[in-house]
């Protein structure tokens, strides 16, 4: 548990906030979820994996673009 709260917490500030989860993004997933912790985390991740996703597609996208 420790290592999974120093990998948060070291990601704290460090995210760049195009990517990053906001307050409205999460009161909608909260009260999507019913106030439902365990499906608001997983709902959660599901965000961040697709936040994910779009960094790299968009890294990916500026990296063709630098090679043309």
């Amino acid at each position: 548990m420790k290592n999974v709260m120093e990998k948060v917490n070291s990601m704290k500030g460090n995210i760049n906030p195009y990517y990053d989860i906001g307050i409205l993004d999460l009161k909608t997933l909260i009260e999507a979820n019913r106030f439902d912790v365990l499906n608001c985390t997983c709902d959660g991740f599901r965000l961040g994996y697709l936040q994910g996703m779009k960094a790299a597609k968009a890294e990916a996208k500026k990296a063709a673009i630098a090679a043309a």
